[in-house]
């Protein structure tokens, strides 16, 4: 039996066995080409939105899917109102101080804004203010929308016609990823957030579990595309995020003749804060970095090899050294990124191996749980963004043990304090984090 979390800190199951490596068959082996970049013709929104499609207004009870995607995208999901944020106020303030005239007509924006193919490639309902619509994730249509409903029509077969992979955990981090932390072709870069867009918190379990959903975890779903629960996608978000956030740091620093690095990959709350408080610093690297060095956000990559080190992975704590020796060099001496970023890879990348291989059990999910835990309390988690994925982090991991070491109540308290930036306070997420502790020993 596996578990499943349903909502964000709602109804916990217990679970006997976890599985990263649960593929379905039909899905094995596909090379994920991200929708976006694709060559099938997007034929728009309109395509699936009539009561005979997904536009149903209750659920279909004969169906294997409900047939109301269209109107839980429409109504309830923020993906639907992505391009319309890009004539907001706000979004003009942005675009004049980056000396954009319009956001809405601007690459930069629509890239992730909306579902922006190339002209060519968009069918005659197609319309870039509907948003990230439906092939903005499932992929151009143009091939497999009049068969995907067919009963002879397998998961495998439309994969092959154009669908891409979303069930599949590490396609699914690749996808959002490219948008919620950027990719090669796309990159919030620290011009972008000087000029006020809202910093990018992204955790691939909790963003699927809340987007909403739109398809039910069934037997039938599960038969074609596989069993992944919320662990699996927490674990492959952060591998996915730390190897992109270090394909990206590695492009950004390599091309830029700028005197500044990208400012984006360090912590934001090295430099916004109140000069009047001292901002306390504890982790060892910080002790050969000059106090006024901003430190670079090292979340994903940190937090993946906090769960290799929990579950004893060859060379984990090889890979922790190699990070701190590059969060050093970010710092301090930029010569030597290439040399420490390269090791890291490799190093990440036989972890990353060694992660697929394994199945956990609840034992290891409870030594997860008291890893992130101990990690929370010893006072390291001193900026918002790795105080929020420790959080998240523990949160799934309790759902999925479901043996109420932490209750719900516990969880929304804990929350309370990485709910927004201005109000985080690390001595407090510390202390809450040693009180549960002293539960689970």
């Amino acid at each position: 039996m596996v578990c499943r979390k349903l909502g964000f800190l709602g109804v916990l199951t217990a679970a006997l066995l976890i599985s990263y490596t649960t593929v379905a068959d039909s899905a094995e082996g596909y090379t994920s080409v991200l929708p976006q970049q694709g060559d099938t013709v997007h034929l728009g929104v309109a395509s699936c939105a009539s009561s005979v499609c997904h536009g149903k207004a209750e659920k279909s009870q004969t169906r294997r899917v409900w047939l109301t995607e269209f109107r839980i995208w429409q109504v309830r999901d923020s993906h639907a109102t992505a391009f319309d944020t890009l004539l907001t106020p706000a979004s003009e303030d942005i675009a004049r101080k980056l000396g954009i005239a319009d956001a809405s007509r601007a690459e930069v924006c629509l890239d992730c804004h909306s579902d922006n193919v190339a002209p060519a490639l968009r069918g005659p309902k197609f319309q870039l203010s509907d948003g990230v619509g439906c092939e903005a994730c499932h992929g151009g249509s143009e091939q497999w929308i009049s068969s995907h409903t067919d009963d002879g029509v397998s998961y495998a077969d439309n994969l092959d016609h154009g669908m891409y992979p979303t069930a599949a955990p590490d396609s699914r981090a690749q996808l959002c990823l490219s948008c919620h932390l950027g990719n090669a072709d796309k990159f919030a870069s620290h011009d972008i957030m000087g000029a006020g867009h809202p910093q990018l918190l992204f955790e691939l379990s909790s963003f699927s579990i809340n987007q909403p959903m739109h398809y039910a975890i069934d037997a039938d779903y599960i038969q074609r595309k596989g069993d992944f629960t919320p662990i699996d996608f927490w674990l492959q978000g952060m591998a996915v995020a730390a190897s992109s956030t270090l394909d990206l740091f590695d492009q950004q620093q390599t091309t830029s003749n700028s005197i500044f690095p990208e400012l984006t990959f360090y912590q934001c709350d090295g430099c916004h804060q109140k000069t009047d408080r001292s901002f306390e610093r504890v982790d060892a690297v910080w002790n050969a970095v000059p106090a006024g060095a901003v430190r670079l956000n090292d979340t994903p990559i940190r937090l993946f090899i906090t769960a290799a080190i929990v579950l004893e992975l060859e060379g984990a704590n090889q890979a922790l050294d190699q990070l701190d020796r590059l969060v050093l060099a970010a710092s301090v001496k930029r010569e030597d990124i290439v040399i420490h970023k390269t090791a890291l890879v490799h190093s990440l990348t036989a972890l990353q191996t060694q992660m697929s291989e394994r199945s956990l059990l609840v034992k290891d999910l409870k030594r997860l749980r008291e890893g992130f835990l101990a990690l929370a309390a010893s006072n390291k988690a001193n900026y918002f963004s790795y105080a929020f994925n420790i959080f998240l982090a523990v949160n799934h991991l309790n759902a999925a043990i479901g043996d109420g070491a932490l209750s719900e109540d516990d969880i929304r308290a804990w929350f309370t304090i990485v709910q927004t930036e201005s109000a985080y306070n690390p001595r407090q997420f510390a202390a809450m984090a040693i009180e549960f502790l002293r539960r689970e020993t």
